[in-house]
């Protein structure tokens, strides 16, 4: 039998997958049609960039993910972190800005310090909603670095 908190990581997982995979041709089809996809020349010359394929994918990765993280939060499994809302929130808020940049992005082509910007504003808003690294896993000898002292 599994448990609670096993059930929960499967629901959340199959939430987002659902969503992205709904959501993947749509995107791909408004992309073309809004004309945000890429466009062959200068340092792009791959097979995609060749065919102009939708910029719109990340549309559905988004939602996909920010749906199943806010179902998440509604699901009943232990929560060992009493800033868990403040940090989700954070998450949340961090990501939808990211998101908007990137979109704008597709839109506009930022240059890199346009974009270096808006990372800093991601990463401020991160740190503003107490989101910090407090341990490092290695995966290759199962140890953890802890970084909170």
């Amino acid at each position: 039998m599994m448990s609670a908190q096993t059930s929960a990581f499967i629901i959340v997982f199959c939430i987002a997958f659902s969503i992205t995979l709904l959501l993947t041709p749509l995107m791909s089809v408004l992309g073309r049609k809004w004309g945000i996809t890429s466009k062959a020349g200068g340092r792009r010359t791959t097979e995609g960039d060749l065919r102009g394929v939708s910029k719109m994918g990340g549309v559905a990765i988004f939602f996909g993910f920010t749906i199943a993280v806010i179902i998440a939060q509604f699901l009943p499994i232990p929560r060992f972190d009493p800033a868990e809302i403040i940090r989700v929130t954070g998450l949340l808020l961090g990501g939808t800005f990211l998101f908007i940049i990137a979109v704008l992005d597709d839109v506009y082509e930022f240059n890199a310090v346009q974009l270096g910007v808006g990372q800093i504003f991601a990463a401020a808003i991160a740190v503003l909603f107490q989101i910090f690294i407090e341990t490092l896993n290695n995966p290759l000898t199962g140890q953890q670095t802890d970084w909170s002292h």
